[in-house]
């Protein structure tokens, strides 16, 4: 019966089923008829009260419904407003998960490439001084006060993140010969930088896909000296067989 796709039809058949069922809770509890219902409110003390207090009653409603009014389409337009400012956070941080982690795996391939004894470190250098700009990137270059609208937990991770890139910085800029042992300090801080960069893009992907409160409840975990080293000899260790291969 209600499989129609016109909805004049739907409302008639809604109406009627409507009024089945007053009539039958009607019928149930035996109430007067409408009529006479009507003519008892009529001839109430309410009624005669209204009646002597007209204008008061009435400029009492219109001052409620006013008041209502205003505070529904405050609410309402607060709502709105918080929904943007979450939609705004959220493509922010999507931005920043995407930039943290072409940062972690730029930093990753340079100390690669560092860790290879054959390769010339030079290029090596200049290309990771370019790649790691601060002003090429919003998560290295955005205001303290922008990033702090996107909770605790996502300005401790832009923090740890920009720590960690100023340090391999410092030791680029430090660096100004090819050498060996410059080579792998900026290794180092590149392996260093890269896991303090994919901690911020797991933060930030967190805030992105469920909001700040999820990225907040994340805990960032710092990379120890022991863990670094480690991923230095296996990068190390990977490389040794290509070097060591007699020429054809």
């Amino acid at each position: 019966m209600l499989n129609t796709e016109s909805k004049l039809a739907s409302t008639v058949i809604w109406l009627a089923i409507a009024g089945f069922v007053t009539q039958f809770i009607w019928s149930l509890f035996a109430w007067p008829t409408p009529l006479v219902a009507l003519q008892h409110m009529h001839d109430s003390q309410i009624a005669a009260f209204a009646n002597r207090n007209q204008t008061a009653l009435a400029t009492l409603f219109g001052l409620g419904g006013l008041a209502v009014a205003y505070i529904l389409n405050g609410w309402r337009d607060r709502t709105e407003r918080r929904h943007v400012i979450e939609r705004a956070e959220r493509r922010t941080a999507a931005v920043l998960a995407r930039e943290a982690t072409e940062l972690a795996a730029t930093c990753e391939t340079a100390a690669r490439q560092l860790v290879a004894r054959g390769a010339q470190t030079v290029p090596i250098i200049a290309g990771l001084r370019t790649s790691v700009a601060m002003r090429d990137h919003m998560l290295l270059a955005a205001p303290v006060h922008d990033l702090a609208r996107l909770g605790p937990g996502a300005c401790a991770a832009a923090r740890t993140a920009r720590s960690a890139i100023s340090r391999l910085v410092e030791t680029v800029e430090a660096s100004t010969r090819e050498e060996a042992g410059a080579a792998r300090g900026i290794a180092t801080r590149a392996i260093e930088a890269s896991f303090a960069a994919r901690e911020a893009g797991r933060v930030f992907a967190a805030l992105a896909k469920s909001g700040p409160p999820a990225a907040d409840r994340l805990r960032l975990i710092p990379a120890e000296a022991s863990e670094i080293e480690r991923s230095l000899t296996a990068i190390d260790d990977a490389e040794r067989p290509a070097r060591l291969q007699p020429a054809a």
